[in-house]
């Protein structure tokens, strides 16, 4: 299994908001999500732009196996879409592979199970969280978007109850994992719906996280395939647990989500990890960010 981890910079370059503490957080994130997973991950892959490319590779110096800047064709694209970089590393994938953000540390090798799956996920999010409306895509369709036969389902049998959360995300199936991953980057670059969608921050979350759920229910019910087929593999139950500092310490797994980018305590916890554990790119990331006068809180020398 292949470890892939994609950027589109032009959403860090263009829109207004970071939520990161600081750039040099940011980096240090990279490498210790990248370092750790090679310890369990004989090859790694990247999906990014040229300016990503120079960045991790050039300027941080993180070694990837393969490095591929097919993002540089979303440049004119609509930042606010931040999940588009991925959804393009997902359908990018030719064999089973597992794709990590930049903010989760994989302290030990996924289960040989769950790699198995032909879908997986983080864990599964409940869609009554305040983050998903799958009205929205009622509303596009009343206004004559496009929308693909397992949305049509899905908002007619009120099917799924759940998103999958895309800390990591991966699978074995390859034509189901390119087909979502296709057919959700057509929902927002086909035209009608380019032109009638105004992203919010939320709608990546609908697109990439409720509609995998989606074609992996529809998949499921036999509406294209066997209604045998599996549901997605979770690496943990509840969508509570991978926050909780027991549960996620005995699967050996953090996922830095949300806030926790903002948390000083743990932004300290991470910047010591780096230092000691990887102390050459440490070095690297201080010797880019005293040279773009980054300090501390990345908005100008301490």
């Amino acid at each position: 299994m292949i470890a892939v981890w994609s950027l589109w910079t032009k959403p860090l370059r263009t829109l207004p908001y970071s939520v990161w503490a600081s750039e040099r957080h940011h980096w240090l994130s990279w490498i210790l999500s990248v370092e750790t997973a090679r310890q369990h991950y004989s090859r790694l892959s990247l999906v990014t732009d040229d300016a990503g490319a120079r960045m991790l590779v050039n300027e941080l110096g993180l070694r990837f196996d393969s490095v591929s800047t097919e993002l540089n064709g979303l440049e004119r694209h609509d930042p606010r879409w931040w999940a588009l970089g991925k959804l393009h590393a997902y359908r990018a994938q030719q064999e089973p592979f597992v794709h990590v953000d930049a903010d989760v540390y994989l302290w030990n090798k996924l289960p040989e199970q769950l790699a198995e799956s032909p879908v997986f996920g983080q864990s599964p999010e409940p869609i009554e969280n305040f983050w998903y409306n799958p009205d929205k895509f009622k509303h596009l369709a009343n206004r004559g978007a496009w929308i693909p036969e397992e949305l049509t389902w899905s908002m007619n049998t009120g099917q799924p109850k759940v998103a999958v959360c895309c800390g990591i995300m991966g699978g074995t199936d390859m034509d189901l994992i390119n087909h979502y991953a296709s057919t959700a980057v057509r929902l927002v670059e086909e035209k009608p719906n380019a032109d009638l969608w105004f992203p919010e921050e939320t709608d990546n979350m609908l697109f990439e996280q409720f509609f995998l759920s989606v074609c992996v229910e529809h998949r499921r019910q036999g509406i294209v395939s066997t209604a045998n087929f599996p549901r997605v593999g979770y690496l943990f139950a509840t969508s509570h647990e991978p926050y909780d500092p027991q549960a996620a310490s005995r699967v050996g797994y953090t996922h830095l989500i949300g806030r926790a980018k903002q948390n000083r305590y743990l932004l300290d916890l991470l910047e010591r990890r780096v230092r000691k554990d990887y102390p050459s790119f440490f070095e690297r990331c201080e010797h880019y960010c005293r040279n773009w006068g980054l300090g501390r809180n990345g908005v100008g020398a301490d």
